[in-house]
């Protein structure tokens, strides 16, 4: 029952949309009873009927943000890293921050992604500098997993990055423009993917380690004790 209701509620909005714009456009007529239709088929397909649309070869996956910007609004973070199955293979779509952190690409990776398409938007108010700094991090994450990466950017810097994390095209941030490159699925999984990544643990384990050692008490031999006594008298 929810889905029919949900599906209605869409098509009454889309019918309230086309008598809009039949009032907008008055030439047109009763001709505005198409609109409802075709605008009720759009809001079906970019709702949340995922199954109806994938029936009907529009939508394949859908990934939802993981890690979103902190002191931002910017929705509720999802929890799965899929890849989305296309005819071109299996790609992994990691959303902007997502690529801030290592583990979104790298579960990615790990789930069968043979490249990446991500969608990125910068905030218009950052220096130069801050948009190549954010830059370069996709370049890590395609050389960490050993994967092509097509970042394209509304506000910041596309990128065609291969799998060493060279560049193969590149629009500067805020440049308008149209950035062309040929990229192609892998399926090596890198050291990195599959444990290179526990090494920063490893490493911290080893230093709390350490630490712990130099806080336990040292015991003292009796030869060292007699020694000090003698050089005390």
């Amino acid at each position: 029952m929810q889905v029919v209701n949900s599906f209605w509620a869409r098509c009454a909005l889309a019918a309230a949309s086309g008598a809009v714009y039949s009032l907008a456009f008055p030439p047109l007529g009763w001709g505005w009873l198409v609109i409802p239709g075709l605008a009720g088929l759009i809001l079906v397909l970019q709702g949340q009927h995922g199954t109806r649309a994938r029936s009907l070869g529009f939508l394949h996956g859908i990934h939802n943000k993981v890690h979103t910007v902190h002191f931002f609004d910017d929705g509720i973070p999802g929890i799965t890293a899929d890849v989305i199955e296309t005819d071109h293979g299996k790609i992994g779509t990691p959303i902007c921050f997502d690529c801030d952190y290592e583990g979104v690409a790298r579960r990615m990776t790990a789930s069968g992604a043979q490249l990446f398409m991500v969608p990125v938007m910068d905030a218009i108010s950052w220096t130069r500098r801050q948009h190549d700094q954010h830059a370069e991090l996709f370049r890590i994450r395609a050389a960490q997993n050993g994967r092509w990466m097509f970042v394209c950017a509304t506000s910041g810097v596309s990128m065609a990055i291969d799998p060493h994390g060279h560049l193969h095209g590149r629009l500067g941030a805020l440049e308008q423009g149209t950035l062309v490159a040929s990229v192609k699925g892998e399926t090596r999984i890198t050291a990195y993917t599959r444990f290179g990544w526990l090494a920063p643990w490893m490493i911290l384990g080893v230093a709390v380690l350490g630490w712990l050692m130099l806080l336990l008490p040292v015991k003292k031999k009796a030869g060292d004790a007699a020694n000090a006594r003698n050089i005390l008298c």
